[in-house]
């Protein structure tokens, strides 16, 4: 679940960033086009980022000492 508390936000940048990218340099692909290719780079960065977190995000939010708790045992 604390993935998706990076996930959500990655997906937001890059779909915003794309529909700019878009408006900005390809004005002349049809509007319809552009939602379809900005959707589209929105999940599948949703989707690799949420693998490559992988357990990462988890062990980010939680302190050093609790880790060092973790490795004693």
């Amino acid at each position: 679940m604390k993935k998706l508390t990076f996930v959500i936000p990655i997906m937001i940048l890059v779909g915003s960033i794309s529909m700019w990218m878009l408006n900005k340099d390809y004005s002349e692909i049809d509007l319809q086009t552009r939602w379809w290719i900005t959707i589209g780079a929105a999940i599948f960065s949703g989707i690799i980022s949420f693998f490559l977190l992988g357990s990462d995000g988890e062990k980010a939010s939680s302190s050093p000492s609790d880790r060092q708790k973790k490795k004693k045992k």
